[in-house]
């Protein structure tokens, strides 16, 4: 990448996404479940959230790629994101099953606002065929999901220890 291009990238992960990140982390759902207090309930709401934005998610990828058919390099870009999410739905349920939720409870669920905004911005990015969109949602979320596996593990290692 050109050091212009890269300076932009490592400015937008430094000034906007890094504090976003930080922010998110701080609210109390994630402080509780680093802590190990989040309730059963709580986790059960996210196994059904996240079920229900991960099929959403394919529903979009499979409609990108019908209406990206005619450009190659799109086409196949959403077909490889579909591959990369296509269990992840499969694992939310799993997870929310050994939890004590029911099939009919993932039948049946129904996204909160929050959730519901959160999945409607990032198919309206996946719609648009914004690369740049596509891209920082996707940098977004691998951040988040990265510095909570990264304290995880840390706090494992020093239960352990």
């Amino acid at each position: 990448m050109e050091n212009g291009k890269s300076g932009i990238v490592d400015s937008v992960v430094k000034e906007i996404i890094q504090p976003g990140v930080n922010r998110l982390m701080e609210l109390p759902y994630f402080t509780e479940l680093r802590s190990g207090k989040l309730s059963t309930k709580r986790l059960q709401g996210w196994a059904l959230q996240h079920y229900l934005h991960n099929v959403a998610l394919l529903k979009g990828f499979a409609l990108c790629m019908v209406k990206n058919s005619h450009d190659p390099d799109l086409f196949k870009y959403f077909l490889y994101q579909m591959n990369e999410e296509q269990y992840h739905p499969d694992l939310a349920k799993k997870f929310g099953l050994a939890i004590d939720l029911q099939e009919e409870d993932f039948a049946n669920a129904m996204p909160i606002f929050e959730c519901l905004s959160h999945t409607a911005k990032t198919i309206h990015g996946m719609l648009l065929g914004s690369a740049s969109e596509n891209r920082a949602s996707a940098l977004v979320n691998e951040t988040m999901v990265c510095r909570y596996s990264e304290e995880h593990m840390a706090r494992c290692a020093n239960t352990t220890a």
